[in-house]
């Protein structure tokens, strides 16, 4: 595999939407993804030309909100979702971002042991927040 990661640009929307539409419960449009506010971080890692995840961020003040991160299934198990989070720190630390933080469906095991890899802590609990499940919400300070 090579592999690069990078901001999308607005002709990959499409590509980007399919794969969270394949990947997640709540996702977002062609159209959502390619008119992103400009304090939106919206990444896809590649497999050379081929977009096989994505994963986007909302900077706002000294935070960053992670909002989604997904990997096409045929790829998963190859650390791409690292990657993915290594930059979106990354980026987070490049606009002068003090923490970062994200909510997670508490039945998601494998995203939770993705995050708490990468230094997030577990610090709320929002009940109901998602249909069947409530929702833990994790911070990592930078």
């Amino acid at each position: 595999m090579k592999i690069s990661v990078r901001e999308i640009a607005k002709s990959e929307a499409c590509a980007a939407a399919e794969i969270e539409k394949a990947c997640l419960s709540t996702c977002w449009s062609e159209h959502q993804i390619a008119s992103l506010p400009e304090n939106a971080v919206y990444l896809a890692v590649f497999d050379e030309a081929t977009m096989c995840g994505i994963a986007s961020m909302y900077c706002v003040f000294e935070e960053g909100q992670i909002m989604n991160v997904a990997v096409s299934e045929n790829y998963r198990g190859n650390g791409l979702a690292d990657v993915l989070m290594q930059a979106l720190i990354l980026r987070a630390i490049d606009r002068e971002c003090e923490r970062i933080t994200l909510e997670v469906a508490e039945n998601n095991i494998p995203a939770i042991k993705l995050y708490e890899k990468h230094g997030f802590v577990a610090v709320g609990k929002r009940k109901g927040f998602y249909k069947n499940t409530d929702g833990i919400v994790m911070e990592k300070l930078l």
